[in-house]
């Protein structure tokens, strides 16, 4: 099968519902390769507020680091503190031809 490669994107009204995770699960599921991801409107700041401060000793209660991590060396997860660094390190992790267009999720079968 060739890989061809397709665009889709979570509509506003699945997002507010809370689909978002479910809806990739379907499509994992289904036997397609989600090849990168993207969240419009203050990402940065709202999925650093998500995860927690660095130390998840000083982590709010409910945030990833509080729940999942074991110090500030090892706090489970990374977040780019700005939005220069996050085109930095995607840039670093993710090929242009793996990256997500501006307006959604690009998939391979």
């Amino acid at each position: 099968m060739s890989k061809n490669k397709t665009f889709t994107m979570i509509k506003p009204n699945a997002v507010k519902n809370g689909h978002i995770g479910n809806i990739l699960a379907d499509i994992s599921n289904a036997g397609f390769r989600i090849v990168a991801l993207k969240m419009q409107k203050n990402a940065v700041e709202a999925y650093r507020n998500f995860i927690g401060a660095t130390n998840p000793e000083e982590a709010a209660e409910g945030t990833i680091r509080k729940k999942y991590g074991a110090s500030k060396q090892m706090n489970a997860v990374h977040g780019s503190d700005s939005d220069e660094n996050a085109e930095l390190e995607c840039n670093f992790f993710f090929a242009k031809s793996e990256r997500y267009s501006k307006d959604g999720i690009e998939l391979l079968d």
